[in-house]
């Protein structure tokens, strides 16, 4: 029986190992064969380098999906080395297997990105504060601004605020605490608090997380504002006013403080469209609240704001400022000539003053509280528990704003009334 043995015939080179294409050296030696349209070197498995005339380099990956030829772009050469198009080349590869089409991943991805970049906490910190430039004063904005590019932003700006978490808000609450400053530390977490809550109104977050937060911080010690309440403080405290030197519009807007029961940022921005001399009446929204609210103005104020009127006739403001014209003094300048005037912040502040009328109407003068409240334009209830209307009590408050203005400048002149005798 005769055997016939089959010569054996190794296959191609190519079949028995897989070899790189293309070298390093290679490829920074390429140049454009000069021909017509791009060139194309192969490295392997559908990768190639796309040689353009002009010299740019990129590399390729044709592929087919679902009975579809494509080629996906991955980047130009040197900014992609061999080895990070051959790591790309293989994750798209890992995707087709799997039946997703890597360019419409990368679409996807893209899109991804760019929505987070909308959302993150900076992005949505900057139009939370461009919406309250428009109605805050000026002051409390430059606080909030100090306090974002100091604490807020260096912690949470490039991280989307889907992915912020109550415990990253407590650590830089704790952080400012742990330095002693518990009443910044609140600040800070409620101003987080705001910003998130613009951020779940706009339907970017399901629940603000800031919420509660404070709860976790120690509580601040309270600081009374200072409140003279004895006659002979309080007749120090108008006299040192009265002897103020500064230009007339802080000069009077000082003078007037004691006399109406506004804040001072509602005093100091205030508008002549706000006040009606013949009615003696101011009538505002206040600016930390946006609550309608009509002040009472006695005689003397009447008075001083007729003064305040002839000297600025074309202003809008009640006290425009000196330095320009076209703003209002700001509230900061009222405690600053208070002390110019030599009062200590321990003796009164311009808040205090609030205090102290609030205290002496209520306890010496015999007035009810909910219509000195009204007055201080806090939010007065009824029994009800009903917000009492703005225009409520006007008599009865214009009555007392008379007899608590005049009481005032008869201390001034070491003169007692009878109603506090």
């Amino acid at each position: 029986m005769r055997v016939r043995v089959r010569a054996f015939t190794p296959p191609p080179l190519c079949q028995m190992r897989v070899r790189d294409m293309l070298t390093n050296s290679e490829i920074k030696s390429l140049r454009h064969s000069g021909k017509k349209g791009a060139d194309k070197h192969l490295d392997r498995d559908q990768l190639y380098l796309y040689v353009l005339p002009t010299g740019t380099k990129s590399w390729r990956l044709r592929y087919r999906i679902k009975g579809k030829e494509d080629t996906l772009v991955i980047g130009q050469y040197p900014a992609f080395s061999l080895k990070d198009a051959r790591e790309a080349a293989q994750k798209a590869r890992t995707l087709i297997a799997k039946g997703v089409d890597p360019k419409t991943e990368r679409q996807r991805v893209a899109s991804e990105e760019i929505l987070r970049q909308s959302h993150l906490f900076s992005v949505i910190a900057d139009k939370w504060i461009s919406m309250k430039d428009r109605e805050l004063e000026r002051s409390t904005m430059r606080k909030h601004k100090s306090r974002l590019a100091k604490y807020l932003l260096p912690e949470l700006g490039a991280i989307a605020v889907t992915d912020i978490t109550a415990p990253m808000v407590l650590k830089i609450g704790e952080e400012i605490q742990a330095k002693g400053s518990e009443h910044e530390a609140h600040r800070v977490v409620r101003l987080c608090k705001q910003i998130l809550q613009y951020a779940t109104i706009s339907g970017l977050v399901q629940y603000n997380v800031a919420y509660g937060v404070t709860a976790g911080l120690s509580r601040p010690k309270t600081k009374h504002r200072a409140a003279p309440l004895k006659d002979d403080d309080i007749r120090a405290v108008l006299q040192r006013i009265q002897n103020y030197t500064g230009s007339p519009q802080v000069s009077i807007c000082l003078k007037l403080v004691p006399h109406l029961f506004m804040s001072p940022i509602d005093i100091t921005t205030g508008r002549w469209e706000d006040i009606d001399l013949e009615q003696g009446t101011w009538s505002f929204k206040r600016r930390k609240s946006g609550v309608p609210t009509i002040a009472r103005l006695s005689e003397y104020v009447k008075s001083e704001l007729r003064q305040i009127q002839a000297i600025y006739p074309d202003s809008e403001w009640v006290f425009p400022s000196p330095n320009r014209p076209k703003q209002p003094i700001s509230s900061g300048s009222l405690n600053a000539a208070l002390r110019k005037c030599g009062i200590d912040k321990d003796e009164a502040t311009i808040h205090g003053f609030r205090a102290t009328a609030r205290t002496l109407l209520v306890e010496n003068f015999g007035y009810p509280q909910h219509i000195v409240e009204q007055q201080i334009s806090h939010t007065v209830k009824d029994p009800n528990g009903r917000a009492y209307n703005r225009t409520m009590f006007l008599d009865d408050r214009r009555k007392m704003m008379e007899e608590w203005s005049q009481w005032l400048t008869g201390l001034r002149f070491n003169q007692a009334l009878a109603s506090v005798a």
